[in-house]
């Protein structure tokens, strides 16, 4: 295989890395907000339990089955922003081992791809974590 066939591959290959990776990306940051709304409201909930339970107020099953029902969904969204992390972590890590190689025979083109990695972590917001009820 010629030069000029791996160095075209190889940008290839980065590009598409970069491109899953940014994806990824903005699909965490939409799943991010609708985590932080159910925490929110969870949270709210959680308020009224315990002011009912202060006050001696028996709480109603509508409202346990509501908290069970948003923390299962809070559970769900965490699995599945960690996975999404994992596989930009990946993605990334694959975008800079072709940048890599590219950078022997493409210095200036390398540089451009290393610009377009734009991998940010997610912060690990505070989630409210599974309470007895």
């Amino acid at each position: 295989m010629d030069n000029t066939k791996k160095d075209k591959e190889l940008l290839a290959m980065a590009r598409q890395a970069i491109l899953k990776a940014q994806a990824k990306s903005i699909i965490n940051d939409l799943k991010d907000d609708h985590l932080n709304m159910i925490n929110s409201g969870q949270k709210k909930n959680l308020i009224l339990k315990n002011d009912l339970e202060k006050n001696n107020i028996e709480i109603s099953n509508n409202l346990k089955d509501n908290m069970q029902e948003m923390q299962d969904l809070l559970d769900d969204i965490i699995v599945e922003l960690d996975i999404n992390d994992v596989e930009i972590s990946a993605l990334t890590d694959d975008a800079k081992n072709s940048i890599s190689l590219l950078k022997i025979k493409n210095p200036k083109l390398a540089a451009e791809l290393e610009n377009n990695i734009s991998a940010k972590n997610r912060k690990k917001s505070k989630i409210i974590k599974k309470q007895r009820m």
